[in-house]
């Protein structure tokens, strides 16, 4: 079809890739901020640790606003967003936003199951990834399989098991694999390390279901 019988087509292509385009920079701008945040966890002074804190809590700040997007990922279009990912859940289960449970409900949900979601459609991703060569490095792979499992762990830690959430069968089986993935190259120690931790985990998912921890 020429431009002359739809001439709004063209035009609504080049906004298509303008918005695309404003996505993926939006995504780069959020990776840097989370990476600052995290840096700031980790060796900031106690009053920048102080206001990285505050601005998580508030609903003003541009880190509450990113927080509060990122468990809404659910495609995984590229490996901008899982790094992105992977530095936002290190920044929400750092050390210092342990006890932050109020911090959690926002941005998991009332019971955790948005953060259970985001869990499982970036290990859906990551057994992509982890197929292809060339896309990520294998200590990259290690890192996010190694937050995914502590994140999973706090969740079911601080929220149970969401009853609306019936995808945790899949999403250990999921883990399992990506644990055999990532054994090929990581160190015998990491990969003994992932592997207690998810045999903890399933533990634990056995133990909420048999005492009936089952959240609604």
């Amino acid at each position: 079809m020429s431009t002359s019988e739809n001439p709004a087509g063209p035009s609504l292509q080049k906004n298509d890739k303008i918005t695309e385009s404003r996505e993926v920079y939006a995504q780069a701008d959020a990776d840097k901020l989370w990476k600052c945040a995290l840096t700031i966890l980790d060796s900031g002074s106690q009053e920048q640790q102080q206001s990285i804190i505050n601005d998580l809590g508030g609903f003003h700040s541009l880190l509450h606003a990113w927080a509060v997007f990122v468990p809404k990922i659910s495609s995984f279009s590229d490996n901008t967003q899982l790094l992105c990912v992977e530095k936002f859940l290190r920044v929400l289960t750092h050390p210092l936003l342990a006890d932050k449970h109020v911090m959690h409900v926002r941005f998991c949900g009332q019971n955790g199951g948005k953060g259970f979601v985001l869990l499982y459609n970036m290990c859906q991703k990551l057994l992509t990834v982890s197929e292809e060569s060339d896309r990520t490095t294998g200590e990259q792979l290690q890192g996010m399989v190694d937050i995914v499992l502590k994140t999973l762990l706090q969740l079911l830690i601080k929220f149970g098991l969401a009853r609306s959430f019936e995808r945790m069968p899949q999403l250990l089986r999921n883990l399992d694999d990506l644990v055999d993935s990532v054994a090929i190259e990581a160190p015998a120690k990491d990969v003994e390390s992932f592997r207690t931790r998810l045999n903890t985990i399933k533990r634990f998912v056995d133990s909420i279901v048999d005492r009936g921890g089952v959240t609604a």
